[in-house]
């Protein structure tokens, strides 16, 4: 019999606790924190917009007059399409509650996952599934791979589920690889987690001489292989999309999040912290870890180490192999006091109490917090973009500030960008001249020219030379201005733009 089970039933007792303490403490973080910034959200619930009222998904770019009509592959639709309607019910507050809950969700079934390895002590999953969700806590932006936390957490407990109880299960699978592969290209870490266990199960297989499991293990991973081929791309669309992201100079030149991890950000120190942890864990329990357990860690972990965008996965595989060691404790340390039941029931009513005061519509009421942390972060061009809306020509050639760009493309979508936060779109010669503009280089002026630019959207801080050097120039003047953009417009002494 599990301790849980033999609980006075309706009383709250510290495993319950325990069982329930990652998903408020979680909520409460995403909630009460959390922001949509202006990098990537808004042009994706655009798409969702554009696939809802054309009924089929696009295949060229549409939102930048720099590459209007190439071609461009919406992979995350299915995302951008449920992100819309989110949005469109609910605008931006029930939009980051339900970007909490896919998040949480995915720590859920991870938490799911270690209590069938260490069924006896809440405590143990708690801690863990805490632990690593810390290790991600910069890569929760509002955007389409909020769903990659719910899908990779589903994937690692069905794996667990059939290690520890056998039966059918993988015949999830298929399903979640299908919508997955739809929905974001964080599927691509799904599949290395499949490849693990997949080598590891042939090779303990064979090495036990054990009869294969095929209806259980390889027709359903095979079948979750194939179902990638079902999206619009096609398979070969879809491996192109994953292999030209990542071989683009610019995803590693220009995209932070694909820089490699340092120990100088909060999440390279977590990193570090977490490994630490692991080795002194497996070392003072003498634990092992086995074949599937090494592949993931050291797949995932070179993954961590490669960008500041993988170290969540590595937290993901980290989670089982500490779980399987601390489970290897006597039996009599395995115990959990029931505690106090009515101190139990006023600490489980503080968890609801916080996570309903973190809730988007209410925290805006709190003193000082609404304004420091906006559901919409402070520097998205709200203002300005209304005012470009409505006051520039439909002609206007605007050169915008990178992040932008993408609410822009949602606010104004008449007005096409000049760049947006797609880089693998743009060539590297193009990020290199708007890079040179940006920073005012001394031919900044022609390489405007050059592309017939009748307008300058600007951020304050990060192009403070560009608008020191419009403000002095003939050829701008400046028509607006708050405390989040700087608006120029082409002087009317200078209306001809000399295209070299």
């Amino acid at each position: 019999m599990n301790a849980a089970e033999s609980y006075p039933r309706g009383r709250v007792t510290l495993t319950h606790l325990w069982y329930v303490l990652p998903a408020f403490m979680l909520l409460a973080v995403i909630w009460g924190f959390g922001e949509i910034t202006p990098a990537d959200f808004w042009w994706h619930i655009r798409t969702g917009q554009v696939i809802l009222e054309l009924r089929r998904i696009p295949r060229i770019d549409l939102y930048s007059f720099t590459h209007m009509g190439e071609p461009w592959m919406y992979q995350s639709w299915l995302m951008e399409i449920i992100l819309y309607l989110i949005y469109r019910a609910g605008g931006a507050p029930l939009t980051l509650l339900a970007h909490g809950l896919f998040i949480t969700t995915g720590y859920l079934f991870l938490q799911k996952a270690l209590l069938l390895i260490a069924p006896r002590d809440a405590r143990v999953s708690a801690t863990i599934t805490i632990a690593v969700a810390v290790l991600s806590m910069q890569n929760w932006a509002v955007r389409p791979q909020s769903i990659s936390f719910t899908l990779f957490g589903l994937v690692m407990y069905l794996l667990t589920r059939y290690q520890r109880l056998g039966g059918r299960v993988l015949w999830w699978l298929p399903p979640v690889f299908l919508i997955w592969a739809n929905a974001h290209g964080g599927f691509i870490f799904g599949l290395g987690l499949l490849g693990c266990f997949t080598l590891s199960h042939i090779w303990e297989t064979y090495r036990s001489n054990r009869t294969w499991a095929i209806s259980e293990v390889i027709l359903p991973i095979a079948l979750a292989l194939l179902v990638l081929a079902i999206n619009p791309a096609g398979p070969i669309g879809l491996v192109n999309y994953v292999l030209g992201f990542v071989r683009h100079p610019i995803t590693r030149s220009y995209n932070m999040e694909f820089q490699p991890l340092s120990v100088r950000t909060f999440t390279g120190a977590s990193f570090v912290v977490l490994v630490v942890l692991l080795i002194a864990i497996l070392i003072r329990k003498h634990y092992c870890p086995n074949l599937f357990e090494s592949l993931c860690l050291l797949v995932f972990g070179t993954l961590a180490l490669w960008a500041i965008r993988n170290p969540p996965w590595f937290g993901f595989v980290a989670a089982p192999v500490a779980a399987r060691a601390l489970a290897m404790r006597p039996t009599a340390k395995q115990r959990i006091s029931l505690g106090n039941y009515q101190i139990n029931r006023l600490l489980l009513l503080c968890l609801i109490v916080l996570d309903i005061i973190c809730l988007p519509w209410f925290r805006a009421a709190l003193p000082r917090w609404g304004e420091r942390h906006g559901v919409i972060r402070q520097y998205t061009p709200v203002d300005a973009t209304t005012y470009a809306c409505e006051h520039l020509p439909s002609n206007a050639r605007v050169f915008n500030e990178m992040e932008y760009g993408s609410y822009i493309i949602w606010a104004c979508p008449q007005l096409p960008v000049f760049i947006d936060t797609r880089f693998e779109l743009y060539s590297p010669d193009e990020w290199e001249e708007y890079l040179a503009i940006s920073y005012a280089r001394y031919d900044w002026q022609r390489i405007l020219d050059q592309y017939k630019i009748t307008h300058l959207f600007l951020h304050p801080e990060r192009q403070e030379n560009l608008i020191n050097a419009a403000t002095e120039s003939p050829y701008w003047q400046l028509i607006y201005q708050d405390d989040v953009s700087v608006i120029f417009a082409r002087s009317d002494r200078f209306p001809q733009i000399s295209a070299k």
